[in-house]
């Protein structure tokens, strides 16, 4: 946010006032709160963010809606659809300005290939391809990540890292239809590394999906949970006059630099496509080594655009029930 120019943060909201301090003086913000109503209910501030596990969104959510402020959900926006739906419904209700995290979308490379997509650089696109990995949910667990095991937080593969590339393939290509998204547990139980014992899993490690964009090409793609010595992320959209191939270390598209490669014509080999200087709106930030801050602000500096120009670029709430549903629609 600090490399955003028109922001300016103002204060930070822990569960205890004594934490928040400590996170206040690390990062030389004038105000610690010992909740989230109290940070909203400060003159000082303007835009509340929500950013804590899934499971709290909807507590610390409901705690600022009096105040009026705009608020900026992380995503998920919440364990499920019924409590996005009431969440939304709520904020509609009260006139509060929303906003969400699904910033994959504003990653230079993804908003590079829905122009290349649009301006016919492969053809009319046949099909989209997307393997992908979780990072998490493999046979390794910490403390601070068992949660993401339990399918009841609502913080899983399916609506993490599968979500957020679901979210991307649907900025590039449009909404799809016919999406059938199935699930299963392969490992049931995974070893916590701080205590060298098994605990149980429940959230999927194994996610799959298919179905059309609106143009009729065939969508298809497998999330597995976990890093492998090969494929961690490939997006392969081949068209009838060339293919795009994009690459990551990492599954996750929302915070993972990506590579593009792409050949057309009579061209017998993939090759670079650099993203164009003007795709980069925010200084400062390597796209590489600080990914994740790269292209999170890209999302802030948008969503400032919108606050200016009145426009609704960053994805609302409403679009966050889209997305829950479309991920829940089949199991």
């Amino acid at each position: 946010m600090r490399a955003v120019p028109g922001y300016e943060i103002r204060g930070v909201g822990a569960s205890s006032h004594q934490s928040a301090q400590v996170a206040a003086d690390r990062h030389g913000v004038p105000f610690a709160f010992a909740s989230a109503a109290d940070l909203a209910a400060h003159d000082a501030i303007d835009l509340v963010v929500i950013s804590v596990r899934v499971p709290l969104h909807a507590a610390a959510i409901s705690s600022v809606f009096d105040s009026g402020k705009i608020i900026f959900s992380e995503w998920p926006l919440a364990v499920d659809t019924a409590e996005a739906e009431a969440l939304t419904a709520q904020a509609a209700t009260l006139n509060t300005p929303t906003a969400v995290g699904l910033q994959a979308r504003f990653n230079p490379p993804v908003a590079y290939l829905r122009d290349l997509i649009a301006d016919g650089y492969v053809g009319e696109v046949l099909s989209s391809t997307l393997i992908g990995c979780g990072g998490y949910w493999g046979p390794d667990t910490a403390d601070v990540d068992q949660y993401l095991l339990d399918e009841s937080t609502g913080a899983t593969m399916r609506s993490i890292a599968f979500e957020h590339a679901l979210d991307a393939m649907s900025f590039v290509f449009g909404e799809p239809s016919d999406l059938q998204v199935q699930q299963t547990t392969r490992r049931t139980r995974v070893r916590n590394v701080d205590t060298d014992t098994l605990v149980p899993m429940t959230a999927a490690d194994q996610v799959w999906y298919s179905g059309r964009n609106p143009a009729g090409a065939v969508l298809t793609g497998h999330y597995r949970g976990g890093l492998w010595r090969g494929t961690n992320l490939l997006w392969e959209i081949p068209g009838t006059e060339g293919e795009i191939s994009v690459t990551a270390p990492g599954g996750h598209v929302q915070v993972q630099p990506l590579t593009l490669r792409g050949a057309r014509g009579t061209a017998s080999e993939l090759q670079d496509l650099p993203v164009p200087a003007p795709y980069v709106r925010v200084q400062g930030i390597d796209p590489v080594q600080q990914s994740q801050a790269f292209i999170i602000a890209h999302t802030y500096e948008q969503l400032l655009r919108d606050l200016k120009e009145g426009t609704a670029v960053v994805p609302t709430w409403e679009h966050a029930v889209r997305r829950h549903t479309s991920i829940q629609q089949s199991r």
